[in-house]
């Protein structure tokens, strides 16, 4: 399940993306709520309105974040450590220097938890 349309990410982020690379990018982000939910936001229709709102920002964040890197080339990217071009130098921080939470290489907009902590989505206790 897809968390929101088109319409609402457009009036959430006010950004503008096509609608194909709007429906590419939202099942991604839709993915990674599931993973970070552990599936529990897949019970979508049974939570209340406060609930859902907070689903749907974190997914509109995340479509966002995909954006910013690339679109889906945020997601089939490869890991380039380094590069040089004449003089010209780039050297990219390690992962754990970044301080960036990745699902399967996927960077995570920080947004998502900010907008699933206060749901208890995010608790990994056992019930």
């Amino acid at each position: 399940m897809n968390y929101i349309d088109y319409d609402y990410y457009i009036n959430f982020t006010k950004s503008k993306i096509t609608v194909p690379v709007f429906e590419e990018l939202v099942e991604i982000a839709s993915r990674i709520i599931d993973y970070k939910t552990m599936n529990k936001a897949m019970n979508f229709e049974n939570y209340s309105d406060f609930i859902k709102d907070r689903i749907k920002k974190a997914t509109a964040s995340q479509i966002k974040k995909l954006v910013k890197d690339g679109g889906t080339n945020a997601v089939d990217k490869t890991n380039v450590v380094s590069e040089s071009i004449g003089s010209y130098n780039y050297t990219k921080a390690s992962k754990s220097e970044q301080k960036v939470e990745t699902i399967n290489g996927i960077e995570v907009s920080p947004m998502v938890d900010f907008y699933l902590f206060p749901t208890g989505l995010l608790n990994r206790s056992l019930r």
